[in-house]
């Protein structure tokens, strides 16, 4: 028995020893929740302006927030990008972020800076639906939980998607009762809650289901320049926009290197990689036509980022209680 227990330890020491050394080697550690094409651009184009070497972690910002979790005593991150503002702001309340600024701030949205994050671009929140299902799609979300609608709603859910948990909690941050009564309407009117943005849009393409509920506008933008027969309208009385925030950890080890891959995702050259993932970029020297609509084109609800940021996860925790799960 002791002799397999030594080459037993030592592979898992050797393991440890190279996955680790190989973070280390990298001259800035990046994990970025999706869309993974633009994280993967992004990247490439900022190794060969610069010629540092860098390691991406692509995932969803669930698996982000949960990787930063089981590292919370062994830190490997340097900069981390999520698709959920109230995401990034959980991280400033646990005070591990280092203060953050970039040399093109006058371009940016006042309302997507703060002294510890920065918007890199964001999306927003609307109804997609299937356009050779659905003729006369819904003007607003409340209509949505109508017996029209019975079995042909899909929806995100909240603990998959980093954007819908945004807007689930901004909704009944806003709404209230109102909300979680709505919400209990649109569950037994056989709206199908699961999976993340992708899963939820897919039945919807195939014609199984027809329409989304809380869709990620650029996802939907994304299949309809592809041919798809799909479209998004945004609800009169308001959505969510989720700005998508850059931070840097202040464990890092690599802080002057964190700051340029700012700078670089901020620039002209980099924000124009968000514009042709069809995101919304977060400087307002560009423009995002032909290939979707504007800030200017989209109303939307009041969120209080800073009450979302102390108590999205108890609401998100609610919902899948009390929504998702209680049937």
């Amino acid at each position: 028995m002791k002799k397999r227990i030594f080459p037993i330890v030592f592979l898992v020491s050797l393991f440890y020893v190279f996955t680790v050394g190989y973070a280390f080697a990298a001259d800035l550690v990046v994990y970025s929740a999706g869309p993974k094409s633009l994280s993967k651009a992004v990247v490439k184009k900022f190794q060969e302006k610069t010629g540092l070497k860098l390691q991406l972690y692509p995932a969803s910002t669930g698996k982000v927030l949960a990787k930063l979790e089981a590292e919370k005593y062994n830190p490997v991150a340097d900069v981390v990008i999520l698709a959920s503002w109230a995401a990034g702001l959980g991280l400033k309340n646990q005070n591990i972020l280092a203060p953050i600024k970039t040399q093109h701030r006058k371009f940016l949205r006042d309302e997507w800076v703060d002294d510890y994050l920065i918007a890199t671009g964001a999306s927003a929140m609307g109804i997609a639906y299937n356009t050779k299902l659905v003729k006369n799609p819904p003007k607003d979300w409340w209509d949505m939980a109508s017996p029209q609608w019975q079995k042909q709603v899909n929806m995100p859910s909240p603990t998959k998607s980093g954007s819908c948990s945004d807007f689930v909690a901004a909704f009944i941050g806003h709404y209230g009762d109102k909300a979680w009564d709505f919400f209990a309407k649109l569950r037994d009117n056989g709206a199908n809650i699961a999976g993340p943005n992708n899963q939820a849009l897919t039945p919807v393409l195939t014609g199984a289901r027809k329409t989304v509920f809380a869709a990620v506008d650029y996802i939907t933008y994304k299949q309809l320049k592809k041919g798809e027969n799909i479209n998004i309208i945004y609800p009169a009385s308001g959505t969510v926009v989720n700005p998508r925030p850059i931070v840097i950890l202040k464990s890092s080890v690599h802080k002057e290197n964190a700051q340029k891959f700012v700078d670089y995702y901020l620039s002209k050259e980099g924000q124009n990689l968000v514009v042709n993932t069809i995101l919304i970029p977060a400087r307002t020297d560009l423009k995002v036509l032909p290939l979707r609509v504007g800030m200017d084109k989209i109303k939307t609800i009041p969120v209080n980022w800073s009450w979302l940021g102390k108590n999205q996860q108890e609401v998100i925790r609610r919902f899948y209680k009390k929504i998702e799960t209680g049937r």
